[in-house]
């Protein structure tokens, strides 16, 4: 199953909100002509969402727990976006939950949504669609 028809017509935008837990949203766009039908970011393997310090190191994240991600699909029309609610910096691998324990201090964020193209993990590929532009995050 191929997540998308035209992956070159697929963008994201993060937006995220100061505080203790980072919270905010992914809006995935289809900026094409035709309809996609694309894995929810929530699926395995679906998003990852890197942290950078303020000097631009990659901070690690950490394994939050065992996960295993339902593959669930949503359809986008042409011109149609959607946004997805974002409670934390999690994001699920093929087998766990990843998350960060940030300190207070700024940061930068980084969508990468990269949808299977099977319900399998071990079965599929894992192509980038789209990356977000980087995002500052200030944690309290």
């Amino acid at each position: 199953m191929n997540p998308t028809s035209s992956p070159a017509s697929v963008s994201v935008r993060l937006a995220l909100d100061a505080g203790a837990v980072p919270s905010g949203h992914l809006e995935i766009a289809n900026q094409g002509d035709a309809p996609v039908t694309l894995a929810a970011p929530y699926a395995a393997a679906a998003l990852n969402l890197v942290v950078f310090d303020r000097q631009w190191r990659v901070v690690a994240p950490t394994v939050a727990a065992k996960a295993h991600a339902p593959h669930d699909t949503f359809q986008l029309g042409p011109g149609e976006s959607r946004r997805f609610p974002l409670n934390g910096l999690g994001h699920a691998t093929a087998t766990a939950m990843l998350g960060y324990r940030l300190e207070p201090g700024e940061y930068h964020v980084v969508a990468i949504y990269h949808p299977p193209t099977h319900r399998l993990p071990d079965e599929s590929a894992y192509p980038v669609l789209a990356a977000s532009a980087p995002v500052p995050l200030r944690v309290e």
